[in-house]
């Protein structure tokens, strides 16, 4: 029955697009782009909740983060132009998006942890999300500045290393730990 629904209302939806304006056309292609973009931090706050109970409550949150950089990119670009500076709060939408991002990097990290990870590997997983909060951080307060003055390159590539370093290590540690115990 839900899948039928979902099949009218999307029938419904390309009568709409092929017989209105462009306007609708634009509409309807920005809010599927923007959909998409945004379901996969939601994504990884659901994995997160899934995988790791005891952090249900950052999966939440990485969800809740997605749906309001969700809004706020939709009703930016309904309300204005991107080219023409007009109209939507682009500064929101881009500080709720780095927000979304950074919790879904987050929470996909810390759902790929396994049980039998090793106390080293683990702390890693933790580690990863100092540079990502960081990253989201001055990110958010460089877009947010009045002045226009923000953290320079040197700043953004540092931390930028420090979080592939932090994303490629724990998997590392974690398999030459393991081929270290014997028992396994």
């Amino acid at each position: 029955m839900a899948a039928m629904a979902l099949c009218a209302v999307a029938g419904i939806l390309i009568l709409a697009i092929l017989g209105g304006s462009e306007d609708v056309a634009s509409k309807s292609l920005s809010f599927a782009f923007v959909l998409a973009l945004f379901t996969l931090p939601a994504a990884a706050g659901a994995y997160l909740a899934w995988v790791r109970p005891g952090l249900l409550w950052l999966g939440a949150l990485t969800a809740v983060a997605a749906l309001a950089a969700f809004v706020a990119v939709i009703a930016a670009v309904w309300h204005g132009n991107i080219f023409e500076g007009g109209g939507g709060d682009w500064k929101t939408a881009g500080v709720l998006t780095l927000i979304s991002i950074g919790s879904g990097q987050g929470a996909l990290i810390l759902s790929l942890a396994r049980l039998d990870d090793s106390p080293p590997a683990a702390a890693l997983r933790w580690a990863a999300l100092i540079p990502i909060a960081a990253l989201t951080i001055i990110g958010a307060e460089d877009i947010t500045s009045p002045s226009g003055d923000g953290a320079s390159a040197k700043v953004y590539g540092a931390l930028g290393v420090l979080y592939v370093l932090s994303i490629a290590l724990p998997p590392l540690v974690a398999r030459a730990t393991q081929e270290d115990d014997p028992l396994s």
